[in-house]
This record gives structure tokens, C-alpha cells and sequence, in this order.
């Protein structure tokens, strides 16, 4: 399976980080576990997320993530964790993108600050609800505007989710 989906990437640094983060989960689940990488068998969640489908590990969960230059992997016990990673420079119109995805809180806080600070501080927030979405396994069926983030005092929080979240 993974490797008919390999076959259909057209750009090779798409097959590159493919490829190099399908390795990278395999090589990180048998650390922690003892299972020889080519034993690993995935499936996809109801809403695209990855999951273990063999060996039956119940509780354990992984989060891939991959940018241009970086890949990602994180591995959890007994718990939900996601893990996103973004390429620092790349171009958007980030005033229409910050309103669209941004919670009101956040979208306040990101226009108060000095213009030069405004992509990264952008790209901090992104990161964040990606891999808040990936560890509730809900993909965009979220929109990213109804999770909130403080970034107040070097701590992260969240500040705003929506009423069913368990955390």
C-alpha cells in the first residue's frame, strides 16, 4: 500500500519526504517497541489520519509531519499527540490567511505586533492547531479558527476549543 502511494508522487522531493518519513515512523515505532520496522502495517483513520493497523500495540499512536529540508515524527503512549512542521519563509498572503484561520483572540494579538514579527509569529499559531487537529484525529473537519492558542509568558495554552474537546 505504501508503496502504490509512493509511486504516485510526481515531484521527487514529494517522494523524498515520503519516503523519508514513512522510514522515519517505522524506524521510531520499532525503538520503542522491539517490532522490526518491515513488520509495521498502517491503515487510515475515518478522517485520513494514520493508524497502526499490525501489530495490535493498542494505545500506541504516531504523528508524521514534513516540510521542505525537515521531517517529523512523534511517538505516544496511552495518550493523543500530533506533531506539524512548517518551512520558515514561505510566501502567503498572511493578512487574508490570518483572518481565515486565526481564532479572534489570536488574530488581535498577531495584528498588535510589529509587522516583521507577524510571519513567524503566524507560523507558530499554524503549527500548533495542525497538530492539535492531528491529535484529536480531526484533520480540517475543524476549522482551524475555533482552537485558540495564548502564547502569553513563553507558555502555550489553549484558550479556545470547541465544547466537546476532552482536554
Amino acid at each position: 500500500h505504501e508503496c502504490g502511494r509512493l509511486d504516485r508522487f510526481h515531484r521527487e522531493e514529494d517522494r523524498r519526504n515520503f519516503l523519508v518519513s514513512h522510514a522515519l515512523v517505522r524506524r521510531a515505532l520499532s525503538h520503542y517497541t522491539g517490532v522490526p520496522p518491515a513488520e509495521w502495517r498502517f491503515e487510515t483513520g475515518d478522517r485520513g489520519r494514520p493508524e497502526i493497523a499490525a501489530p495490535p500495540l493498542p494505545g500506541l499512536r504516531f504523528s508524521l509531519a514534513h516540510t521542505p529540508g525537515l521531517v517529523a515524527c512523534l511517538v505516544a503512549r496511552d495518550c493523543e499527540s500530533g506533531v506539524d512542521a512548517e518551512a520558515v519563509g514561505r510566501r502567503r498572503n498572511l493578512p487574508r490567511l490570518a483572518r481565515r484561520v486565526l481564532s479572534p483572540s489570536e488574530y488581535a494579538t498577531w495584528e498588535a505586533l510589529p509587522e516583521a514579527e507577524r510571519p513567524l509569529r503566524f507560523l507558530v499559531y499554524w503549527t500548533l492547531k495542525e497538530a492539535y487537529l492531528k491529535a484529536r484525529g480531526l484533520g480540517l473537519a475543524l476549522p482551524p479558527r475555533e482552537v485558540g492558542f495564548d502564547l502569553r509568558d513563553a507558555q502555550i495554552r489553549i484558550e479556545s476549543a470547541p465544547a466537546d474537546d476532552p482536554d
